[in-house]
């Protein structure tokens, strides 16, 4: 055979292989896809939810936590003024400084005050108020005696801090500021018999002792037996506390914040026993 008759043989092989890939092709099943029946709606795509995002809540600063408070502390030992809630200390406090207060707060189980000045300024400088508790205070005890038909005693009792104070007397008690020498007198007086009040007392000593001061409201400071009631009478310089029946008497110049913690710590007691003048003493 020559070279163009197998040329021409291989071509016809290629064609026959060609038409039986096709007749296979038609033979043999193919998978349809259905076709839904007539009268029913394919259901929409479903689209997923677009993802949520959450934006995490600021944290609240120490600031918005301070509780309000006034008035004036003293410190009884050296401390430090700290930043919170970084614990960063900012300078040393030194003992017997007084701190006029805004607010209090606590934080990490301790309780802290924050002064005027840091509270104004939106500064979050606080210091500890376990430095303004008063350590090592001296209690102060009087007894005196006066006799009307028969002996009448009052005894009394207050605590006070011998670094801040300094007090003398019997009957008519100094009590005495160390730091500014503001000078509070406080005087017992021994009257159940009387039966006075307090106002009533007022009326008859205030007009002399303080004749523009007005009744400003109740003492109710006292570690006092029953029925021991005390009244304030202020003006713009002083007041007076007067508690009775005793009477206890109590001269203060303004500011008097401290000498009114001492104030509040007074006890009294009074009795009424048979005694001649001379064992009356």
């Amino acid at each position: 055979m020559n070279k163009q008759g197998f040329a021409t043989n291989i071509i016809l092989v290629a064609v026959i292989v060609a038409l039986a890939g096709v007749v296979v092709y038609l033979v043999l099943p193919r998978e349809e896809t259905p076709t839904p029946p007539s009268g029913t709606v394919s259901p929409p795509p479903v689209t997923p939810p677009p993802a949520t995002t959450i934006t995490p809540s600021p944290p609240t600063s120490i600031l918005d936590q301070v509780i309000l408070r006034s008035g004036t502390a003293r410190l009884y030992q050296d401390t430090n003024l700290v930043e919170l809630p970084s614990g960063r200390i900012i300078r040393s406090l030194a003992g017997g400084t007084d701190i006029e207060l805004a607010g209090e707060v606590t934080f990490d189980g301790q309780s802290y005050l924050q002064s005027r000045y840091s509270y104004d300024r939106r500064v979050p400088n606080f210091f500890s108020e376990s430095a303004t508790q008063p350590t090592g205070l001296a209690i102060y005890r009087g007894t005196l005696r006066t006799w009307f038909e028969g002996c009448d005693e009052t005894s009394y009792a207050f605590n006070y801090s011998p670094q801040e104070f300094s007090v003398s007397g019997v009957r008519n008690v100094s009590i005495k500021e160390l730091n500014s020498n503001r000078l509070h007198t406080l005087e017992f007086v021994y009257n159940d018999a009387a039966g006075f009040s307090p106002r009533q007392y007022w009326e008859i000593a205030g007009p002399q002792s303080c004749p523009d001061c007005q009744e400003v409201g109740i003492f109710a400071g006292f570690n006092n037996y029953p029925n021991f009631q005390a009244l304030v009478f202020a003006n713009s310089r002083e007041e007076w506390i007067i508690g009775g029946p005793g009477f206890a008497v109590a001269k203060l110049q303004k500011p008097s914040d401290r000498a009114r913690s001492v104030i509040a710590t007074l006890t009294v007691t009074g009795r009424h026993f048979a005694a001649n003048p001379e064992e009356c003493r």
